[in-house]
């Protein structure tokens, strides 16, 4: 292969000269000079339109065409050597795709005779090559790559910041700082200052750099099934670290003379480059283990109509032992320990901390997935364009607190889907769940109605409350069904109790009225609508707002959706009762309430659910209508409405909201330290 590959890269270097020196001077020696030896007369050119040609100007013809593709063809080639040589790719000049494409075959062709490097040459005694692997159809050699020199700024811990100076640029600073010029974006997405300038700094500028590796860089060569997040996983211990392994390996030259240029297209027989792990630059505080065993809260108490025992608090719960629980254990109520710290740093958003750390690792998963969609959907050699620095607060906020929180939420969307599969696997009905409290040490759920939930659940003897420790395997709760819906759509965040466990309460099939303070109740209503729009358990969930969260459209268009009841030429709150009608005589077809048909998949269509929330000024019939449905109906209409603001005679449940900051649910006995988010 080493051989072949020299021959096409020989072969592909001699017509690469005969196309550059070869061509022209064949052109020249059969008298087809580009240069007129002087410019022709009228005369002449009347006699040359007038008279017969006698193959005079079809000779020019060719010869003009002969010339013309000859400077096409050289531009191109010389444009591929020279962004290759800067490492770049190429600009595509319009309408000349064809011969650009050629040319950048024939240029990496010919690089293959000076990338192919004996195997006792220098580099191959330094370091090894990698193996080749075989590829199910062919064998790819992969050839030895030299890694780039790490200076020794880049061992060493997090500098910190560093203070511009006259000629720096933030390459350079990258180079001499972090090891490596090509770091240069990170140092801009740090400081928003720069940012939408990169190429201006100035002398006195005081920048933040991002961490620095702890260890020189490495290759690996990818392997049939490998991913980048993958890889990133086993090498660097971080799945969301495949940015950074991707920027690394752009410029490490692959086989047949390519670079990569997109992060999901990566073949077998690759050479990355994996960097040194990284020190974080503004490292979350690891929580503090704590052995004190939580009180339970009771229950919240809902208005369906079936009545409901009195709460009865579930068993004391045993500690997990320390290292024993999984990532999703520590982190049930991490940022319930490391909040107090977090919010001492000025950029920290205190609506994405304590109570509302749930809906930051939910908003962190749905970053990852939009950057995945976007490095996919992006062209060949852009970047990602930095956010705008008034976002650079949530961003780093739903980093430092997101990824704490993230494993917690994944893992109880996992949990509740499995219990959905094993339930109706088992033919029994899905249990009514009021709300979910999330523990130091256990997910528990709470009940409305009594439901025995199979092993490894641990109940309560009034068979209301159930919980499971985050150690169980996800295998024993229930099997892994493709598409499984989430049984619980409209489960939210209310607020974070006084052992700092935070409560969620399943709003669907309620009427929901918010109480008391008016701007903390704003906030209130804002954050539920935020959570619906991101919690990856509320996909296909539409939420209608009137009056109410009209900032948040922008958050998840698919989800949100703002409507003016001035401007509206019809009501959206008769489209919503319409659905609701059509879901009651759905459910009554299939003799089952929706969370049950919702998890066995019942019918030909899904079962989406849908909330609406509406200013308590709002004044429409359809919305009394709505009211009376969903109330007397629970269960079976799939929606909630959630009203801003008191309003007489609204059945349900209210949730009233102090001027302290706290929400209380007087039927159930809750007082909470309450969710929100500012309007900004």
């Amino acid at each position: 292969m080493r051989i072949r590959a020299r021959l096409v890269g020989l072969l592909a270097t001699f017509l690469l000269l005969g196309i550059l020196i070869g061509l022209p001077a064949t052109l020249l020696a059969l008298g087809a000079n580009p240069i007129p030896q002087g410019l022709p007369t009228l005369e002449q050119i009347r006699s040359a339109f007038t008279t017969p040609d006698d193959g005079t100007l079809a000779l020019s013809a060719i010869k003009v065409i002969a010339w013309a593709a000859w400077l096409v063809l050289t531009g191109s080639i010389l444009l591929e050597i020279a962004a290759r040589l800067r490492g770049l790719h190429a600009p595509k000049l319009p309408g000349l795709s064809l011969p650009q494409g050629a040319a950048r075959q024939l240029v990496a062709a010919a690089a293959l005779l000076f990338v192919i490097a004996p195997a006792t040459g220098t580099a191959a005694q330094a370091a090894p090559a990698p193996p080749a692997v075989t590829a199910p159809a062919s064998t790819v050699t992969t050839p030895p790559t030299t890694l780039p020199t790490t200076s020794p700024a880049a061992v060493q811990s997090a500098q910190g910041t560093y203070t511009v100076k006259a000629g720096d640029t933030l390459s350079g600073i990258a180079q001499t700082q972090l090891g490596d010029a090509h770091r240069w974006p990170e140092i801009a997405n740090l400081n928003p200052d720069v940012a939408s300038h990169p190429d201006l700094i100035h002398a006195g500028t005081i920048l933040t750099l991002p961490a620095t590796t702890t260890g020189p860089p490495h290759l690996y060569t990818v392997k049939a099934g490998d991913t980048l997040s993958g890889i990133a996983q086993t090498e660097l211990g971080d799945a969301a670290q495949y940015p950074a392994i991707f920027e690394a390996s752009r410029h490490t030259l692959q086989p047949g003379g390519i670079h990569l240029t997109d992060p999901d297209q990566i073949d077998i027989g690759q050479t990355l480059t994996i960097p040194g792990k990284q020190a974080a630059a503004t490292p979350a505080p690891t929580p503090e283990s704590s052995t004190t065993t939580p009180t339970p809260a009771p229950a919240p108490a809902t208005p369906r109509p079936n009545p409901r025992p009195d709460p009865v608090e579930p068993d004391p719960v045993t500690p997990i032992p320390a290292g024993a629980a999984q990532s999703a254990a520590t982190s049930h109520h991490a940022t319930a320990d490391t909040s107090e710290h977090l919010t001492t740093a000025p950029w920290m958003l205190a609506g994405l901390s304590g109570g509302g750390a749930l809906l930051a690792g939910s908003m962190l998963m749905l970053l990852r997935r939009r950057r995945r969609a976007q490095f996919r959907n992006r062209r060949p050699g852009r970047t990602l364009a930095s956010p705008e620095p008034v976002l650079s607060p949530v961003e780093k906020t739903i980093t430092v607190v997101g990824a704490v929180t993230a494993p917690t939420v994944d893992h109880m969307d996992q949990v509740l889907r499995r219990l959905a599969a094993a339930t109706a696997a088992d033919g029994t009905p899905m249990p009514v769940v009021a709300a979910v409290e999330l523990t130091q040490s256990h997910l528990v759920l709470h009940l409305s109605e009594p439901s025995d939930l199979p092993h490894p659940w641990e109940g309560t003897p009034d068979r209301l409350h159930w919980k499971i420790s985050p150690t169980i395997p996800l295998e024993q709760i229930g099997p892994e069904v493709d598409d499984q819906p989430a049984p619980y759509p409209l489960l939210v965040t209310i607020g974070l109790g006084e052992n700092e466990e935070v409560w969620l309460l399943n709003i669907e099939d309620l009427n929901v009225t918010i109480t008391g303070d008016a701007t903390y109740g704003q906030d209130f209503a804002r954050y539920l609508a935020a959570e619906v729009a991101c919690n990856p358990w509320s996909a296909g969930v539409s939420v209608a707002c009137l009056g109410v969260a009209t900032e948040l459209g922008p958050l998840n268009p698919d989800r949100i959706h703002i409507y003016d009841p001035r401007a509206e030429p019809s009501d959206p709150i008769e489209e919503l009762l319409a659905d609701a009608v059509s879901t009651v005589d759905r459910a009554d077809d299939v003799d089952a309430d929706v969370t049950t048909a919702r998890a066995r998949q019942d019918g030909a269509d899904a079962w989406p659910a849908r909330m609406l929330l509406v200013d308590a000024a709002t004044t429409s019939p359809a919305l009394e209508q709505l009211l009376d449905l969903v109330h007397t109906q629970a269960g079976r209409t799939a929606t909630s409405v959630v009203i801003a603001g008191p309003r007489t005679s609204a059945p349900g449940t209210v949730l009233h909201v102090t001027t302290d900051g706290r929400i209380t649910l007087p039927e159930a006995g809750l007082d909470l330290v309450a969710v929100g988010l500012t309007s900004d």
